[in-house]
């Protein structure tokens, strides 16, 4: 969850009572107590246990645990970007990303996102990460 000033934001996580992830998401405005779903297109994969940080104009989401295309929880090495103003996702490159983690910790340092930390495939806690 974010707060961008005026709206909180959800996204992704995990299904109550059950293993499932989720890739949906929404916007909370309390000034006049409604709800507006997420776009489906452009989303990442369902997953929880990501890094999501706000930069002031867009949703950043990365990494987190999710499913392989066998079905197996697998650490995520993927993520989006989600800008408020255009309702729209775009994917992040792949390119010079960080190994796959769950339960990294990322910080907002304008011009940077900075990524660091996490669990590994192997339950092994990470000591590295990188900045986008």
């Amino acid at each position: 969850m974010v707060w961008t000033g005026r709206d909180v934001i959800i996204w992704g996580g995990a299904g109550e009572n059950t293993p499932v992830f989720l890739g949906d998401g929404a916007r909370y405005d309390p000034d006049s107590d409604t709800w507006i779903s997420l776009p489906m297109t452009g989303a990442p994969q369902p997953r929880a246990n990501h890094a999501m940080i706000w930069t002031g104009s867009t949703l950043v989401i990365w990494g987190g645990t999710g499913y392989d295309e066998f079905g197996r929880q697998v650490p995520l090495a993927s993520g989006a970007r989600y800008t408020a103003t255009t309702d729209t996702w775009t994917p992040i490159t792949t390119q010079g990303a960080p190994t796959p983690r769950r339960a990294a910790a990322a910080v907002w340092v304008a011009p940077w996102l900075i990524y660091w930390g996490g669990i590994s495939f192997q339950q092994e806690l990470m000591l590295t990460g990188g900045r986008y």
